[in-house]
């Protein structure tokens, strides 16, 4: 059995008692004024609107992922949606962020008469600088010839998911659909156009050691810089109900890392990147499903210098001198630093290959059941390959 069918098979029963996003619950707006006082002066925000979901989402999708999923939602609802909550917004926004449960430019999630129809009120924001989350499969050059010939000379982003790049662990570890030469010709084309490309990429990813989760955003960093992406954008772990890193948590199989290892990736970076770095997903978003009970969880310090780390945080992301704020952060003194350096050290006792199989036995005699498991449990261990690098799987070709 491959690993990607046993990984959606195991996500989608994780998944299965999964609360759908109301009728009445349209659209969510975030401003960033909203999150922290020092933004109290932006002007961007973020914008979802109720789709179907994300398409790989509904056979499985990806271990670290949940965006919410809905009934079918009709062309019109789409858009009268983005046109209520732009009519909502109480200041003239600079930058907008749409985002939607999976992939705006998804025809399967937002079929082209949508998106078309959100272009056209999209378009009527006056200096607003337009970002379009999607995955990068969904990019052709036939969509972005729509949008630039209905948003005309807006300033136009397209921030497209890649987590890692390494392909052991976008394959064993996140169980995301995405071939990295497909990303490199999609980045090509938002070149031609004069479209700006924005990457996510994750820190503290499933089944990785502490040590491994900073080399693996760090390394992946530099792999998509290098490769011509304009901005990268650092997420770390949150945890968040109804995906596998939750299950596993529970399950005492995974531990979220501190803001430290946030940190660790920015002390890592080569500082002519720190400008061309965000950060997102640092602070606990809030909890906008009615239906979901357990609330978001971001990752933490300890209460004694929680405050410092993310007041610098929140000025990394506003500064023109991130370099003395890196440098800020890297002179914190904590306990809750020193036992995360601590677990840094560290060294794993199995090679990573080793350790996937492990939890997955785990996960399908407790996910999928005993029965299951004695029956496709030797097919999936032997889809298991060892890592090209194994000693250390964590350095790519840049």
């Amino acid at each position: 059995m491959r690993t990607e069918t046993f990984l959606n098979l195991a996500l989608t029963r994780v998944r299965k008692d999964r609360p759908k996003a109301p009728e009445d619950l349209n659209f969510t707006i975030l401003n960033d004024r909203d999150v922290s006082p020092i933004f109290r002066d932006s002007t961007s925000v973020s914008i979802g609107f109720r789709t179907r979901g994300c398409r790989y989402n509904h056979s499985g999708g990806c271990t670290m992922c949940d965006y919410w999923i809905s009934d079918p939602i009709t062309t019109q609802k789409m858009v009268s949606s983005v046109r209520e909550a732009v009519e909502e917004l109480e200041f003239d926004p600079t930058r907008v962020l749409l985002n939607v449960s999976g992939s705006f430019f998804d025809e399967w999630e937002v079929s082209r008469e949508a998106r078309q129809g959100i272009l056209e009120i999209l378009s009527t924001l006056n200096n607003a600088h337009l970002v379009f989350e999607t995955h990068a499969s969904t990019v052709s050059e036939e969509r972005l010839i729509d949008c630039i010939g209905v948003l005309r000379h807006k300033r136009i982003s397209i921030e497209m998911g890649l987590e890692s790049a390494n392909p052991w662990i976008l394959k064993y570890c996140v169980n995301k659909t995405l071939d990295l030469e497909q990303l490199l010709c999609k980045l090509r084309v938002l070149k031609k156009h004069e479209i700006q490309s924005i990457v996510n990429i994750m820190v503290g990813l499933p089944f990785l050691s502490a040590s491994e989760m900073i080399s693996d955003a760090v390394s992946s960093v530099n792999w998509a810089f290098s490769r011509g992406v304009d901005v990268c954008v650092i997420f770390p772990m949150n945890m968040k109900p109804w995906n596998l890193v939750f299950w596993l948590e529970k399950q005492g199989l995974y531990e979220c890392p501190p803001l430290w290892a946030l940190v660790d990736v920015l002390l890592r970076l080569d500082e002519q990147f720190l400008p061309k770095v965000g950060l997102a997903w640092y602070r606990t978003r809030p909890q906008s499903h009615p239906g979901y009970t357990v609330p978001n969880r971001g990752p933490q310090t300890c209460p004694l210098c929680y405050h410092e780390v993310m007041e610098l945080l929140d000025r990394f992301v506003i500064s023109n001198d991130r370099k003395s704020i890196v440098r800020e952060l890297s002179n914190i003194d904590c306990n809750c630093r020193r036992d995360w350096n601590a677990k840094k050290s560290l060294e794993p006792e199995l090679p990573l290959h080793s350790r996937v199989s492990i939890i997955y036995e785990v996960m399908g005699k407790r996910i999928l059941g005993e029965g299951w498991w004695s029956e496709h449990g030797q097919s999936v261990l032997d889809s298991v390959v060892i890592a090209p690098s194994q000693e250390s799987p964590m350095r790519y070709d840049i």
